[in-house]
């Protein structure tokens, strides 16, 4: 499984963040995918994802996954925490995403849960409009200090991606933020860092533990928290 491993220089972070993505891409890719309507497309915009929230992890050395009224400073535990957000939805704008959720197989032994796992306050924290694109992780429309860290070179320096979209078949990108953190809250034990495309079916066929993609799924692991080490 990959993990890639940020360095004490951001720019050779992201230059094997890169080609990491590139190698998994490739290896994840499901058989005949390339012969699908929409594939290219989905592939091409999994590694746009994967490029945003590398670049966002180079500045901030943390993922975005901060679910709270206050995101400055991120805590990783006890009764302040607020880095418990388990995954972001990608789409074409700000907003609540949850009816753009892709359903999920019930075949799956692990479940994603999605609708049941947003933000319960305020499902837009989930949208990853406003951790990539806008500094507003708490989605209540105010920049102010209770937002991402905005402190020179180490602090949010975005938009970290300016195209956004739906997957081809009309469902929302989903990255499995709270496995990338280390200190994160993943959706199951064992879980990955996945970001997918549910496919051509719009049903996730992929467990958040596995470690590859399941039926017409489309997508890669970005880093695997659990394999990281101390």
């Amino acid at each position: 499984m990959l993990a890639f491993i940020a360095t004490r220089r951001p720019e050779v972070s992201l230059v094997l963040a890169g080609l990491a993505i590139i190698l998994v891409v490739a290896f994840f890719m499901p058989l005949g995918v390339a012969t699908r309507p929409g594939a290219v497309l989905a592939n091409a915009d999994v590694q746009r994802i994967a490029t945003a929230v590398t670049r966002f992890y180079v500045d901030l050395r943390h993922f975005p996954v901060c679910s709270g009224k206050d995101c400055n400073p991120i805590v990783t535990a006890g009764p302040s925490r607020n880095n418990q957000l388990t995954f972001l939805a990608v789409g074409d704008w700000g907003g609540d995403l949850s009816r753009r959720y892709p359903r999920e197989s019930a075949s799956l032994s692990v479940r994603w849960d999605l609708a049941a796992r947003d933000d319960p306050s305020a499902p837009a924290r989930n949208n990853a409009f406003y951790h990539l694109v806008a500094n507003d992780p708490n989605a209540d429309g105010i920049g102010d200090r209770r937002d991402y860290l905005q402190d020179g070179r180490r602090g949010w320096n975005g938009p970290y991606v300016t195209q956004f979209g739906f997957d081809p078949w009309g469902h929302a990108y989903i990255v499995s933020v709270g496995a990338m953190e280390p200190n994160g809250m993943p959706i199951a034990p064992h879980a990955r860092g996945w970001i997918l495309s549910a496919g051509p079916n719009g049903v996730l066929e992929t467990a958040p533990d596995a470690p590859v993609p399941g039926g017409d799924d489309i997508g890669m692991i970005l880093y695997d928290a659990s394999q990281s080490g101390p």
